[in-house]
């Protein structure tokens, strides 16, 4: 069977199962970097074993994060229930098991102890432990979503301060030591914030009330708090904004789907008031105006 030997068995090293005879889901999505492969998913009727003969000599954790949906998990004698918004980190070098009957998705992150214990004090102590849904893992989850959605990460060193950043709000959530959370904080948790702040603007270019004190009260941020991220990057939120506008115009103006919208409502749709100031902005940055790259995109 597919899903237990050639995705379950030998690539998440799991046994992976219907739990009964009713219909059973598993989507499963690898997102590999170096030292890190993050698991996101969705399932319904499975169950996930992790026996004795797919254990290896790694004593690594896995922090699972359940993002909507429940779920179960039992180790070492201990079983805990999974609601959306939960987190629990385990043991890789003990056999368990977790299942979902109903409708759930997920993501499941492998760590190195060594790594965690760095920034966590006795890591150990949190084994089992429902973790609830606090800041970090919630900028943890809208991280990793990013990854899968946003700009591919092209250089080795990129793809290194991702993982380290993922380290970061990981042991935010487990619990980092005074030391370990300053120095998360300064390098992964202001990733996040900034990688949110983004992922809401782009989800409201279209709002004629996007503006920095509106974004910064929906991340719970002060405004010169979201500033300073944006300055930490030598931009600015405004600079960003406009930047996201035309971007957004741009793949509208050249996807086939908006051919029958006109120029003016797709500028609208961007988020531009002013259709004179789109006209002459948008030549700015491509060298064309909106009508001949949309011209150029049908021929």
């Amino acid at each position: 069977m597919i899903l237990q030997e050639v995705i379950g068995r030998a690539t998440v090293k799991f046994d992976l199962g219907p739990i009964s005879d009713d219909p059973f889901r598993a989507d499963l999505v690898v997102q590999a970097l170096p030292g890190l492969a993050i698991v996101s998913g969705a399932s319904v009727n499975i169950r996930a074993a992790r026996t004795r003969d797919l254990l290896d000599d790694r004593d690594d954790l896995v922090l699972k994060v359940f993002t909507s949906g429940t779920g179960v998990a039992s180790q070492g004698g201990r079983e805990v229930t999974l609601r959306a918004g939960d987190a629990l980190l385990m043991s890789a070098a003990e056999t368990s098991m977790s299942a979902t009957s109903s409708p759930s998705c997920f993501i499941t992150i492998p760590l190195q102890r060594k790594a965690v214990a760095s920034l966590v004090s006795r890591p150990e102590d949190a084994l089992m432990r429902v973790l609830p849904g606090t800041n970090p893992l919630r900028l943890l989850v809208n991280y990793v979503r990013q990854l899968q959605t946003g700009v591919p990460l092209t250089t080795y060193e990129l793809q290194r301060a991702v993982v380290t950043h993922v380290y970061d709000l990981a042991a935010l959530a487990i619990g980092a030591t005074s030391d370990g959370a300053a120095l998360a904080e300064s390098r992964g948790l202001r990733a996040a914030r900034l990688a949110a702040i983004k992922a809401d603007i782009r989800a409201h270019l279209g709002d004629p009330d996007l503006s920095l004190n509106a974004v910064a009260a929906r991340q719970r941020l002060p405004p010169r708090s979201v500033q300073r991220l944006f300055a930490d990057q030598d931009t600015s939120f405004s600079e960003f904004v406009l930047d996201a506008r035309l971007t957004s115009a741009h793949r509208l103006l050249t996807d086939r789907l908006w051919d029958e919208r006109n120029i003016s409502s797709i500028a609208f749709e961007a988020g531009f008031g002013d259709l004179s100031y789109f006209n002459r902005i948008f030549r700015r940055r491509y060298g064309a105006t909106p009508s001949e790259i949309r011209a150029a995109a049908r021929r």
